[in-house]
């Protein structure tokens, strides 16, 4: 498992550029006797892959494994994974990829030891598309049924920890109208939508709202030229919260304001929501099922079982929301999305055993 997390972290996969690293991975289930494919979500994710959906036919029972094969890389330069005492590192340079790696290898090799039991459940494995830029993969899978039992490999934390709760998101851009005049010749005759959108920047509580609330302003952009009144301006920005009323509340209060700006300045404005990316919330009841099998499962490996919620949105929000019932697993992995992140080559190992033992109880 080292080895084959080390080739698919050196195997460039940025969001939308699957391709290489999905023909790997559908390489490495053919020779476990494993039979896998391509959908056809790539013509509606712009990826140049599907999602590769991995099938081992079993009994009554479906368990379900997920995890996305693209990194938030860019592809410009080559990760090179370095091990020394147990841990894997990246040289510095670039990210690791542990996201979400170190989900992508465990699965491989699980499917390849599942695929050989005698008794199993019907399992499914899903190598997923474009996660990191929010369009995700799983999208395009079918609805579900909330009697299968589906785990998404994505989170740093200890195995044998479970996330059953998570933010929703909801993206959208404020668009202001202003209009254009000469800067110097007649300033007073135009309208700066630059300036509306700085009122409404300085009047908002930006970043950690509460204990579960978090909107953000990532992007500006504005005006055509320096000597011309800017006729224009757009603010992306994105709310989250662990209820819809709490993301609606915040989306209101940038409404609220870009109102009192544009009547300060003189400009229009409107809300546009981005529909295709953001993420409806996600929470399973911790009695549930699924719960009580990845507890039984953390029990008999010797390892700490934990359930918690999470300040982050995954690919089960949006299965939540296709009537599946998912609990996103810890694979281990510290420091996401930085030179600086790190697995332990015993969490590679660990990850593989609590699959293999869910699909062992499952059975």
């Amino acid at each position: 498992m080292q080895e084959l997390f080390c080739r698919l972290v050196s195997t460039p996969s940025p969001s939308g550029q699957e391709a290489d690293v999905a023909k790997l991975i559908m390489h490495e289930l053919s020779r476990r006797g494993v039979t896998a494919k391509q959908d056809g979500s790539k013509a509606f994710t712009n990826s140049n892959s599907g999602n590769v959906i991995a099938t081992i036919p079993g009994g009554k029972r479906r368990l379900t494994f997920i995890a996305h094969m693209d990194t938030v890389e860019v592809g410009d330069r080559r990760i090179k994974p370095t091990v020394r005492g147990g841990v894997i590192r990246s040289d510095g340079s670039t990210i690791l990829g542990a996201d979400n790696k170190a989900g992508v290898a465990p699965l491989i090799c699980a499917l390849g030891e599942i695929v050989q039991m005698s008794k199993r459940p019907t399992v499914t494995g899903i190598f997923s598309t474009r996660e990191e830029q929010g369009t995700m993969g799983v999208g395009y899978l079918p609805k579900g049924n909330n009697g299968d039992l589906v785990f998404v490999l994505d989170s740093e934390g200890d195995v044998g920890g479970f996330i059953h709760k998570a933010l929703g998101s909801r993206l959208f851009d404020v668009e202001i109208i202003g209009k254009e005049a000469h800067a110097a010749l007649n300033p007073e005759k135009g309208a700066n939508a630059v300036k509306a959108a700085g009122l409404i920047i300085t009047s908002l509580k930006l970043g950690r709202r509460s204990h579960s609330s978090i909107l953000n302003i990532g992007m500006i952009s504005g005006g055509r030229k320096r000597n011309i009144v800017p006729g224009s301006a757009t603010l992306s920005c994105g709310a989250r919260a662990f209820d819809e009323k709490t993301i609606r509340s915040a989306i209101n209060e940038v409404d609220a304001a870009a109102k009192r700006a544009c009547k300060a300045t003189g400009c229009r404005y409107r809300i546009r929501m981005i529909t295709d990316d953001g993420a409806p919330t996600f929470e399973v009841n911790p009695d549930s099922s699924v719960v009580k099998i990845a507890r039984s499962a953390a029990k008999n490996l010797g390892l700490k079982f934990s359930i918690s919620s999470r300040m982050a949105t995954f690919e089960a929000n949006i299965l939540a929301a296709k009537g599946y019932r998912p609990l996103v697993m810890c694979h281990g992995g510290k420091l996401p999305h930085s030179t600086s992140e790190v697995l332990k080559v015993s969490d590679l190992a660990a990850t593989k055993s609590m699959m293999v033992e869910l699909a062992r109880l499952s059975a």
